[in-house]
């Protein structure tokens, strides 16, 4: 008999696991990024738990890595742990915000992204009545961005605030003793 009314879960589950389907292959063509997140999905959250929260630890090292030694952060590529210790493999897999924010909150990592897309969705904001800083930033943040589809917090985090927060602030403290100094000219 053919026909779905005698396909059995297993067997869809079976098929869908295989490599050499159509469905799979699909999400694959998708690029990479679809295929890391799938395989971390496919590992579970478990199998990162020694990482533990990576935004946390992102977060710390983006300033300096031995500062989140010295506070006892677990500093490690996501990447690095797929490809090394879970995959066995010698050259890296890539990573993703995608699969981070799964390996972090499971599966309501991914309804976290919409809140990672409002946040992001401020700081990439342009307006005809912005400043040439205020749009020169929304650049620099969209490129950074855009580079966090296919790596990890860690160094995402790292060039927001190594690239883009730290050249804010020498242009504010610039602009500060600018007016300074024009206005003890006066």
């Amino acid at each position: 008999q053919y026909g779905l009314g005698n396909v059995t879960l297993n067997q869809i589950i079976e098929e869908a696991a295989t490599t050499n389907n159509i469905f799979t292959r699909y999400l694959f063509e998708m690029g990479n990024s679809i295929g890391i997140t799938l395989m971390v999905i496919f590992f579970g959250v478990e199998s990162f738990s020694s990482l533990g929260n990576t935004y946390l630890t992102s977060l710390l090292a983006s300033f300096s890595t031995k500062l989140a030694l010295i506070l006892g952060a677990n500093v490690y590529y996501p990447a690095n742990f797929l490809s090394q210790d879970l995959l066995n493999i010698n050259w890296g897999t890539g990573f993703n915000f995608f699969a981070e924010s799964f390996i972090n909150f499971g599966w309501l990592g991914f309804t976290l992204m919409f809140i990672f897309g409002f946040i992001f969705s401020n700081i990439t904001r342009t307006g005809q009545n912005d400043s040439v800083i205020t749009n020169y930033f929304s650049c620099i943040n969209a490129s950074i961005i855009c580079s966090m589809v296919r790596d990890s917090s860690l160094n995402g985090f790292r060039l927001f605030t190594q690239v883009s927060l730290l050249l804010y602030l020498i242009i504010k403290i610039l602009e500060y003793y600018r007016r300074k100094r024009f206005y003890y000219e006066e």
